[in-house]
């Protein structure tokens, strides 16, 4: 394991790189597998080509991180969507398999004991200035998706964490980077046609377990 001062050093010009490509899966991964030691508009496939972005920008990069994630999703608790993703597959192309499964995972167990709605989602109130709401609600930011990244980073470093928690929290940091960067998951309008907000409506007529849960959770798995 590096050692931490050389650690931040290459983080920072990691992090700076990163900035100039838009690209943060990178050191978010590199976060959490280098340093554990104390000191529904975005598709599965748009996760897939997020953590495909990812696992090239590693593969080429920093290789040895690779190999830690492909280790350390061994023992997830999960392992029938990964068996499944890997297929045949060997070497290089089984640990990009693995990378895409980790993306799309917290799709792939919605309504399970790992699932958690409000995750996915940070929607911050954008008011339609042409029709604006007839009444104006107490408009607030809803969903849990900034507090449950700091959740599952923090639980990936945890040096106490089981391999299985960090392994899932490793799938929820990538999911999560992923849905955050999607504007349907990051906004929500309020209009004349929508008082109470699109995502209010939507979770009436189209989506009845994608809002109104209760609060985040402290752990991955319900109680």
């Amino acid at each position: 394991m590096l050692p931490l001062v050389l650690l931040d050093r290459r983080l920072s010009k990691l992090g700076a790189q990163l900035m100039r490509r838009s690209i943060v899966f990178t050191m978010i991964a590199i976060v959490i597998v280098v340093s554990p030691s104390p000191a529904q508009a975005w598709t599965r496939p748009g996760h897939m080509a997020v953590a495909a972005i990812a696992y090239r920008e590693l593969a080429r990069d920093h290789p040895l991180i690779v190999d830690k994630i492909v280790t350390l999703m061994a023992d997830h608790p999960e392992p029938g969507p990964f068996e499944v993703a890997i297929g045949r597959a060997e070497g290089r192309a089984r640990a990009e398999r693995i990378f895409l499964e980790i993306a799309r995972w917290p799709d792939d167990v919605r309504r399970s004991e790992y699932d958690h709605p409000t995750w996915h989602y940070r929607f911050r109130p954008v008011i339609d200035s042409a029709a604006p709401p007839p009444a104006p609600p107490p408009y607030a930011a809803s969903g849990s998706a900034s507090e449950a990244l700091a959740l599952n980073i923090g639980m990936a470093r945890n040096p106490r964490a089981s391999n299985a928690e960090r392994a899932v929290a490793l799938c929820w940091i990538f999911h999560i980077v992923g849905d955050v960067h999607q504007p349907l998951h990051a906004a929500e309008l309020f209009s004349s046609r929508f008082p109470e907000g699109l995502g209010h409506y939507l979770s009436r007529k189209a989506r009845p377990t994608r809002l109104g849960r209760a609060p985040m959770p402290i752990s991955h798995r319900r109680r």
